[in-house]
């Protein structure tokens, strides 16, 4: 008979290390708890605890926290929070889109107005034709738009975010 051994939690946090290739106190220094409490969790003497999931997640965001707390899915999610598809996965029942052609824009119906007037000078007329054009400058402001985050994603489904610092 074949029986499924279901991996534990422990398991699951030693697979993002070796993963991570970080040994328990890097990986304890990396997610910012204290060395003796990983030692505790990897010991099997405390479970972990939800602050301890939630800070695993926090700093290794790829991390599937459903495959983390369950065990359910892949263990690497993708850049968009989903677990991760294998690629042959990806392109599966895809049909194929035709593009559509821009359209062209329909024609003016309304005819344009007139800005200036027609006038025939006779050779007996020296007074210049005055057009007066008055400009309107208007203002729009609009808030300064400054920079909260820069995200780059890298081809192993990876990404960074990068945020400017505390002024």
């Amino acid at each position: 008979m074949f029986y499924y051994k279901e991996i534990t939690m422990k398991e699951r946090i030693i697979q993002v290390m070796n993963a991570k290739g970080l040994s328990s106190s890097k990986f304890a220094e990396e997610i910012g708890i204290q060395r003796a409490a990983m030692s505790h969790i990897l010991n099997e003497r405390n479970k972990p605890s939800l602050d301890v999931l939630t800070k695993i997640i926090r700093r290794f965001p790829e991390i599937n926290p459903e495959w983390l707390l369950l065990g359910n899915g892949q263990m690497k999610r993708n850049m968009y929070g989903h677990p991760q598809m294998q690629q042959s996965e990806l392109f599966t029942n895809v049909t194929p889109v035709k593009p559509e052609m821009p359209k062209e824009p329909a024609p003016r119906k309304e005819p344009l107005p007139e800005t200036v007037s027609k006038k025939t000078a006779s050779p007996d007329d020296l007074s210049p034709v005055v057009t007066e054009i008055k400009e309107t400058f208007v203002s729009a402001e609009t808030p300064s738009r400054k920079i909260s985050q820069i995200m780059i994603f890298f081809s192993d489904h990876t990404y960074e975010i990068f945020r400017p610092e505390k002024e």
